[in-house]
């Protein structure tokens, strides 16, 4: 026997499907179990934004993407010094996933995501005050 909230269920049995507002918990969960709704996470704090970027970047001819400057919404560029890692990953301050490319910008590691979903970048950015 196990509970889940008021129910008990006898071991044979499975729940198929949760769902929260409609959605099911599978999509709807990341971030190490928090909610994610529209880019919103709850359950967990952070001090960041998702703030989508441009960027401008090369591609290989065997489909290697290396980001070469982020491009800020106010026309701000920063030149990638280097990129350090890429890897699928999730974003766990911000929500979402897709390949974390870990960078360096001024001397600063800092990471930026490509959304193979929406097919644009994206910065866990410090919200303005």
């Amino acid at each position: 026997m196990y509970r889940i909230g008021r129910d008990t269920y006898a071991r044979s049995h499975t729940p198929r499907s949760i769902s929260c507002d409609g959605v099911g918990i599978g999509a709807a969960m990341s971030n190490r179990g928090h909610i994610t709704s529209g880019g919103k996470v709850y359950g967990a704090r952070s001090d960041r934004e998702k703030k989508y970027v441009d960027v401008v970047s090369l591609t290989s001819a065997d489909g290697l993407v290396t980001p070469q400057a982020v491009i800020w919404d106010d026309g701000r560029r920063f030149a990638i010094d280097k990129v350090t890692d890429r890897r699928q990953a999730h974003s766990l301050k911000v929500g979402g996933t897709g390949m974390r490319y870990t960078i360096l910008v001024g001397g600063r590691q800092t990471h930026l995501w490509y959304d193979d979903y929406r097919g644009s970048w994206f910065v866990e950015a410090r919200p303005k005050t």
